[in-house]
């Protein structure tokens, strides 16, 4: 990881032992860190691809519910980052395998001191369309 602020140090330290599917994008919209059990439910190997922008995860092929295509800039993450509010919204996100994981996402933008952005972070699981929402 490249020279990074202090809080999207601990944060990425924080992601690494939680349970839930976590990302974390730096303020120019770059995928810093995506934890275990991300890479586990789309089948990335985030240390295999190292740091990207948000715009290379297009083959995770991002839906709306209904199925109609979402592009990137449109993802809840995305839009934390650029509009600096927080995000929730139930999509569609395809696995490296190409299988849809219907998955409920919650995106926080970041700031460090005095309000400077310091990127966003992503929080997701799958949920099943019969049931409410449950970790996995």
């Amino acid at each position: 990881m490249s020279a990074k602020a202090v809080e999207l140090i601990l944060l990425r330290q924080l992601l690494s032992r939680l349970p839930l599917p976590a990302s974390l994008v730096d303020a120019e919209g770059n995928v810093i860190y995506i934890n275990a059990a991300t890479e586990r439910l789309l089948g990335v190997d985030y240390e295999a691809m190292g740091e990207q922008p948000l715009t290379s995860f297009d083959f995770l092929d991002p839906r709306r519910r209904d199925e109609t295509p979402m592009a990137i800039s449109e993802m809840p993450l995305a839009t934390a980052l650029r509009e600096r509010r927080p995000q929730q919204y139930r999509m569609i996100l395809h696995g490296m395998d190409g299988v849809p994981h219907p998955i409920v996402t919650t995106a926080i933008p970041l700031d460090g001191q005095g309000g400077t952005p310091l990127g966003a972070v992503s929080f997701f699981w799958e949920e099943n369309e019969n049931q409410e929402p449950v970790l996995p």
